[in-house]
């Protein structure tokens, strides 16, 4: 469990998901994981391995082969892709599904510390396609139709 001070549920820190014995960082948690892996392989997102944020949301959006991704440059800070991904509401469903895949994996997490309620990629899967196929009415609606059919490609 992510170490926090005063906020100790339990002593094991190691990864509730996978049950590797690793201990759970953010890195392993939301990459690292087997949980995590079989998500991001279910929403064909391959991150770069690597403990540098940047680097890896960089290389991740040079392998992704959807043509919504965010375009973001080589060699800018994290602060300054975050005010450019703002700048460029044009092209949001990698953010978006990569924000909302880290919320579900998330709440899998705490329904399992706080719950006892088994993690499953089909609870993940139907939560996230729940929450995600609400957002389209944030989008433009030049880019709906493309929304709606990425989640209807996924397996």
């Amino acid at each position: 469990m992510l170490h926090r001070t005063h906020w100790q549920v339990t002593n094991d820190f190691t990864c509730v998901l996978c049950h590797s014995g690793t201990w759970e960082d953010w890195q392993h948690l939301f990459f690292g994981c087997q949980f995590s892996q079989r998500i991001w392989n279910y929403l064909q997102i391959q991150w770069s391995a690597g403990v540098d944020l940047k680097q890896i949301i960089i290389d991740t959006q040079r392998s992704f082969g959807h043509p919504f991704f965010v375009e973001w440059s080589a060699g800018v800070d994290l602060k300054q892709i975050i005010i450019d991904t703002q700048r460029s509401f044009g092209h949001p469903f990698f953010v978006e599904v990569a924000a909302m895949s880290c919320w579900h994996i998330w709440k899998q997490r705490n329904r399992r510390i706080f719950e006892g309620i088994r993690p499953s990629f089909r609870s993940w899967r139907r939560d996230f396609v729940e929450d995600i196929s609400l957002l389209q009415h944030r989008f433009k609606p030049h880019w709906v139709a493309p929304f709606l059919l990425s989640l209807r490609s996924l397996p």
